[in-house]
């Protein structure tokens, strides 16, 4: 598990329209909720939300800290301006050590294809995360992907993957995370219609002019 990321909160008065006027000032609204906890309007420092959400994503501990109590959270939704992408809003989970928790890991690819692979062929990656649950203490950075399990014969799927401690994978053992497909280019050339073959002869006999009278 990595280190927790920190970022400072406090609570927000603005609501409704007055979220605008806050968000100019360089602020971003939050709420924090939880299994027994009330929602709890706060604001953090738009840079420095930016910056841990580039960091953490949504798979990754963070520690808030509101008037000097900590509290450790996972960011559930991230709401952005659908033209300048910049965060409107954020829900976070306060969490509960002692609660599983299910989340999206980016996986990592280790390791290198099978040599034997033809050139025409071209490796999918099906999957850019893999769904856990697990308890917050537990939560892995990444899940890692053996490439050099892929082959001509083989898929990569869900069952390939190596057993994390406590952690469990919720997805069907054959699901595919990794696959081979053939080039479009390939198959166009496949696919290309045959050019007829003619027979000079039948191309002679018919060019001789007629002697049939008329």
């Amino acid at each position: 598990m990595a280190d927790n990321i920190t970022i400072q909160a406090e609570p927000r008065a603005a609501k409704g329209r007055g979220l605008n006027k806050l968000r100019a000032s360089g602020k971003t609204p939050i709420v924090l909720y939880g299994k027994t906890r009330e929602a709890t309007a706060l604001q953090v420092d738009a840079r420095a939300l930016d910056s841990v959400v580039q960091a953490s994503g949504l798979s990754q501990l963070i520690d808030m800290q509101i008037e000097g109590q900590s509290t450790l959270v996972l960011l559930r939704e991230v709401q952005r301006h659908p033209v300048r992408h910049h965060i409107l809003h954020v829900d976070a989970y306060a969490l509960q050590m002692d609660e599983k928790q299910t989340l999206q890991i980016p996986i990592v690819v280790e390791g290198e294809p099978d040599s034997a692979i033809s050139s025409d062929l071209i490796i999918m990656q099906n999957m850019d995360t893999i769904t856990i649950e697990t308890f917050p203490d537990r939560i892995p950075q990444s899940v890692p992907v053996d490439l050099s399990l892929l082959t001509m014969d083989n898929n990569i799927t869900v069952s390939d993957l190596t057993p994390i401690e406590d952690v469990a994978f919720v997805h069907e053992p054959d699901e595919v995370i990794f696959s081979l497909t053939r080039s479009a280019a390939v198959e166009e050339v496949e696919e290309a219609p045959e050019e007829a073959v003619v027979d000079e002869d039948d191309v002679e006999a018919d060019e001789e002019p007629s002697t049939e009278d008329e």
